[in-house]
């Protein structure tokens, strides 16, 4: 077996992690951030000034009433509510205590936050309930790789790793308890592969992959506090979709900076199977596919939150940042 945390191919690449994002990521994320400040500002708004607003549509309510009720003229505005039970003018009424809005306020924010740590911290207990934790005791050589790119990445650190059964899904990810661990999760089926075949660089680019993740700050709380309504529909065809392919091209290029393996198996992996992927032909691959780019091809890469398969392949072949809407020749 060759020693698998031999030093990184090229540690200068891994260590200046941050040059490999991608340009549009930081495009995309501002658009985002300036929604959610936008959000954030409407929000004040609204509870510094609109129960004066609230207040106008109450007395727009009471006065239709009165002009439609004229023998009731002579009732105070309380016993007009009153008598507009069940209408939108109590609900106004409601809503018009600033203890009510402040409460929906703080409710809200504390929902969203609780939303986050509930999505993350499930992955975290799915890893740790039905996993098994890589250490020193626990394929020891892959701990070690693991320990060794991290400190290439430049993550103080070491992350939590586990392999987890995949059921034949050749999957990775990185992922985070707001305020708690980053950790990450290797399915068994592509751990199985690398260490059967001896694929050292595979396994290298993978999980130096997944700590481009955690370095480039996908998977921080703040990150995902703006990133997270774009992953429900509309929002991510809109935005979401676009801005998580652009995360994955620049977290390729700090894997390939790891392992730099020019067959780039840790991706034909994922195209040609735990089984026939040390087989591929990467030179024929590239001429074949990775410059397929016609309607259909660009149209199914819109509605995916991974670029396809063959435009990563051809972006660290040409080395450049990979096209997140079109292909970039």
């Amino acid at each position: 077996m060759t020693n698998p945390s031999a030093a990184i191919a090229d540690p200068a690449g891994v260590a200046e992690a941050a040059r490999h994002r991608h340009p549009v990521e930081w495009f995309l994320f501002g658009i985002l951030v300036l929604v959610g400040v936008a959000g954030v500002l409407i929000v004040i708004f609204v509870g510094l000034f609109g129960h004066a607003a609230i207040a106008g549509l109450q007395a727009d309510l009471i006065e239709d009433f009165r002009a439609q009720n004229p023998d009731d003229a002579s009732l105070t505005d309380k016993e007009v509510l009153a008598l507009l039970e069940g209408t939108e003018a109590q609900v106004l009424d409601i809503v018009a205590d600033p203890l009510v809005s402040g409460a929906i306020i703080i409710l809200g924010v504390l929902s969203l936050f609780i939303l986050i740590v509930l999505a993350f911290g499930n992955y975290y207990g799915e890893s740790r309930a039905g996993a098994v934790r890589i250490t020193q005791g626990q394929f020891p050589e892959v701990y070690d790789l693991w320990v060794n790119i991290v400190a290439s990445v430049g993550i103080k650190k070491v992350p939590e790793l586990y392999v987890i059964n995949g059921n034949g899904v050749l999957n990775a990810y990185a992922a985070c308890v707001p305020g708690f661990r980053h950790f990450s999760s290797i399915n068994s089926d592509i751990l199985e592969a690398c260490l059967r075949n001896d694929d050292w660089g595979s396994l290298k680019f993978i999980l130096g992959h997944e700590l481009g993740h955690m370095k480039l700050g996908h998977v921080s709380w703040w990150y995902v506090l703006f990133t997270l309504p774009t992953k429900i529909p509309p929002a991510s065809l809109l935005i979401g979709n676009h801005l998580s392919r652009a995360q994955e091209y620049g977290c390729d290029k700090i894997g390939h900076a790891t392992a730099q393996d020019d067959n780039y198996s840790g991706l034909m992996m994922l195209a040609a199977g735990k089984h026939l992927y040390s087989g591929v032909e990467i030179q024929e691959y590239i001429r074949e596919s990775a410059s397929e780019r016609g309607f259909w091809m660009t149209l199914y890469n819109l509605q995916k939150d991974h670029p396809i398969l063959a435009w990563r392949v051809s972006a660290l072949h040409k080395n450049h940042n990979g096209g997140v809407f079109l292909y970039r020749k």
